[in-house]
């Protein structure tokens, strides 16, 4: 519940402006507010700050006129100057609670009874210390996880990264993700099903991953807020922006087929497209694709690849580790056909993955 915004002055002075309108005693008003009666002594000696609904209660009994409307301030808004200056006077009577020498000695404390237990080489029960995971050079199967940690993947904290995928039609990928980060870092996620939804997580529990992870240039945080884009030392590789290219179009790419009439005649196309609202991805994927001879068409979000031979050097020069995507290509591509019709069919009805 929140508390007014008045002085101690200004409060002491509005109770006692209503003790005098209602001519009730304390422990009435007290009632009145819900309190108890220590508690509105404090309110009425300007000791605590009162609360926000009583205050409403205290006028409209009182039939009072303000001259001004009184503001909130929301419950526990003091704790944090509290406890900035209870940590100042902490530090004055006691100096720095954490030296150099004093973690020093802490941390050798901690050897001696470690090997006191007899466990110099292991750990006691409940005893936490952060994975030893691979840190591998640039190469295709490391820029290929970035493009998929840029597509479907987040860091949720200084020490998690997460890969999220659709169960139902993504189960493939998610194999060959989790395959493909233990061969990097020599790690395996623990996997979480969303039981609301289709969706589940791939999560990497391990403070190292995450900081080699920033350290490569992935950044924490909304990747559309921060406009995220391709490290460098991708761009600067063909190969390397390739494997990207391929795990960014596994992750936020779909293949689907559309319609239009022409003369009369319905003709049904297959297009490859790739979307996502960060600007430096959409231009990422255009650029890699114009550099290795293809026709990208990009149109606000998305990035389309039209035409039919293209898309199939695509799968056959790039290729995916999506079967959800290779699936739909050679099904559309077996089913290609042309009829005479009169509908037109609206750009906008486009099947969706």
């Amino acid at each position: 519940m929140a508390r007014v915004a008045l002085t101690a002055d200004e409060q002491v002075a509005f109770l006692q402006r209503v003790r005098q309108k209602v001519a009730a005693t304390q422990g009435h008003l007290a009632q009145l507010c819900q309190v108890h009666p220590r508690t509105f002594s404090d309110w009425v000696r300007g000791k605590s700050r009162m609360k926000y609904e009583p205050l409403q209660r205290l006028i409209a009994h009182a039939q009072l006129a303000l001259d001004r409307e009184i503001g909130q301030v929301p419950e526990f808004s003091h704790v944090r100057e509290a406890a900035r200056l209870g940590g100042l006077r902490r530090g004055r009577l006691y100096g720095n609670p954490g030296t150099p020498e004093g973690r020093r000695r802490g941390g050798l404390a901690s050897i001696a009874k470690r090997r006191m237990l007899g466990l110099a080489n292991g750990v006691p029960d409940g005893f936490m210390v952060a994975k030893v995971i691979k840190q591998p050079k640039p190469s295709t199967a490391l820029a290929e996880f970035m493009g998929i940690m840029l597509g479907d993947g987040c860091l949720n904290s200084t020490f998690q990264a997460a890969l999220y995928f659709n169960r139902e039609t993504d189960e493939p990928h998610a194999t060959f993700m989790v395959n493909l980060a233990n061969e990097l870092f020599g790690i395996r996620p623990h996997r979480c099903d969303d039981a609301d939804s289709k969706g589940s997580a791939l999560l990497f529990s391990s403070v190292h991953l995450v900081r080699y992870l920033i350290h490569l240039g992935f950044g924490r945080g909304d990747k559309v807020k921060q406009q995220a884009g391709v490290p460098l030392w991708v761009l600067e590789n063909p190969a390397y922006r390739r494997a990207c290219l391929r795990g960014l179009m596994d992750t936020d790419g779909s293949i689907y087929r559309y319609e239009h009439i022409v003369y009369g005649n319905r003709y049904v196309h297959q297009a490859l497209c790739f979307t996502n609202r960060s600007y430096p991805l959409l231009a990422f994927v255009e650029e890699t694709l114009s550099a290795n001879r293809y026709h990208p068409r990009r149109t606000g979000f998305r990035v389309y690849l039209y035409r039919k031979v293209e898309i199939a050097r695509y799968f056959s020069d790039i290729g995916t580790h999506n079967a959800k995507h290779e699936t739909r290509y050679l099904l559309y591509a077996q089913r290609r056909e042309s009829r005479r019709g009169t509908q037109v069919v609206d750009g906008a009805a486009l099947e969706k993955r």
